[in-house]
């Protein structure tokens, strides 16, 4: 044996005897600052994870304890539990994450905060991994008698298992991490659609309330439409926004190989979509464009945070394109039966509208709509006027042109452009009288405007 050899038995020790120094001090530090905050308040409520093993303490643990409290704090609220955030506490030491918190005095007796603190546990979908504590006016643990089975066999108490080393800590770590990461995955898609539907409804919403706009439904009128009103199109929406959740988890849920292959998912869900509308609107159209628009632009953003935590717009037109491959074409080359407004628009002028502005990847957004709002860094009703106008400029709207002929759509995007540039009340509301007296209604830049919207706060606010 080698000089060498022998220094590496009291090297290993020395380490080892002071982790485990620094295990048993940082646990004292918790007995002590239970006993202060229990002195305090009466009683104390406590967070930490069951970690097999040293250290307990790395990324995974710190992300599934700051959800764990998170999740603890609401539930004892819902429990009429009222935390005194004057003796409250989180530390991060060698014994793992530690939160505790007081209990107000007089609030609950320590049996009946273990019973609650129980159900949390239970009803956790990692209620083992888990361990909440409830401490008396001493210090003193309050303790159920009841034993815990063990995480990973499920078969054993886990204090039997820990005592006769039945499962290698190694194999115990392996396991929990793995579990916790597939949690923390599963949080963060929850958060995600639930944040990203909530963004595109504010979108159609944020559209549909403008006013005044020319030719279109809003809060003040029913622009030029005899058979639509406000009412309406917050009851079409309404039906309509529940499955814009659906859109969203099946575009995180598409591979990237099968993209070019996924319009029909999009279209199915959007039918689905445009029977509930018509059924609520007794068979009346008020919002088939942005079904499409919105179903595109969903599913798209679905995608592409399945990676990424911020929103990729050269990712998310990208998609888009590949979504929409050849879109024109393929659909107005098929007659299926009497020709909606775009068909006819497409037989009689070659324009191919919302479909080709999906086939490009919405350019009238990304070049010309989406740059003044940002440039503006606001949704306010004056940057939507011009925002909505600086569509009508470049849109080539069949709504319009299915009302008049292309001699009218271009008068009003000329229109439209003088407007936006040199923006007055005033001069927008001859735009309003000029749509009102030709009896147009563009609604495709309408539509369109939402979508802005939507990719303006999804940049801002993910």
């Amino acid at each position: 044996m080698g000089k060498q050899d022998v220094l590496k038995e009291p090297i290993i020790k020395t380490k080892q005897l002071t982790a485990l120094e620094e295990l048993l001090s940082a646990r004292e530090e918790r007995s002590l600052l239970r006993l202060n905050i229990c002195e305090k308040s009466g009683a104390a409520v406590s967070l930490n994870l069951n970690i097999p093993g040293i250290p307990k303490l790395n990324p995974v643990y710190n992300q599934f304890f700051q959800h764990c409290i998170i999740q603890l704090k609401n539930w004892l609220l819902a429990n009429r539990v009222i935390i005194d955030h004057e003796n409250e506490m989180e530390v991060e030491h060698a014994a793992g994450n530690f939160y505790i918190a007081g209990v107000k005095s007089g609030e609950k007796n320590t049996a009946y905060l273990k019973q609650i603190t129980e159900k949390f546990e239970l009803n956790h979908k990692l209620g083992r991994f888990i361990d909440v504590d409830v401490s008396d006016e001493n210090g003193n643990i309050f303790s159920s008698g009841k034993l815990k089975e063990c995480f990973y066999c499920k078969e054993h108490p886990a204090i039997e298992c820990m005592r006769k080393k039945r499962h290698p800590i190694q194999l115990l770590r392996e396991f929990q991490q793995g579990q916790i990461q597939t949690y923390l995955r599963e949080i963060r898609l929850e958060q995600l659609k639930h944040k990203i539907v909530s963004v595109a409804i504010r979108s159609v919403f944020y559209e549909l309330s403008l006013t005044p706009k020319p030719g279109l439904v809003d809060a003040s009128g029913n622009g030029v439409h005899n058979d639509m009103n406000f009412k309406l199109f917050i009851d079409s929406t309404a039906v309509i926004s529940t499955y814009f959740m659906h859109l969203f988890l099946a575009g995180y849920e598409c591979e990237t190989a099968e993209i070019k292959n996924a319009l029909p998912i999009i279209r199915n869900i959007g039918l689905i979509m445009e029977r509930e509308m018509f059924l609520q609107t007794k068979g009346i159209n008020t919002q088939k464009g942005i079904i499409f628009l919105m179903g595109i632009s969903l599913f798209s953003v679905g995608h592409l945070m399945k990676e990424k935590d911020i929103f990729d717009q050269e990712l998310f037109v990208n998609t888009v394109k590949t979504l929409c491959l050849n879109l024109v074409q393929d659909e107005f080359a098929v007659q299926k039966g009497a020709l909606t407004h775009g068909e006819l628009c497409f037989k009689n002028h070659q324009i191919g509208g919302v479909r080709n502005e999906a086939e490009l990847g919405f350019p009238s957004v990304f070049l010309h709509a989406l740059p003044l709002i940002e440039k503006e860094q606001n949704t306010d009703n004056e940057v939507l006027f011009r925002t909505l106008l600086t569509l009508m400029s470049v849109v080539n709207d069949t709504n319009v042109l299915y009302r008049s002929d292309l001699q009218t759509l271009s008068l009003l995007q000329n229109l439209s452009r003088q407007v936006a540039d040199n923006f007055t009340m005033k001069a927008y509301a001859e735009i309003i009288s000029f749509c009102r007296e030709n009896n147009i209604s563009p609604g495709g830049s309408a539509d369109l405007l939402s979508i802005t919207i939507f990719i303006y706060l999804l940049k801002n606010e993910l």
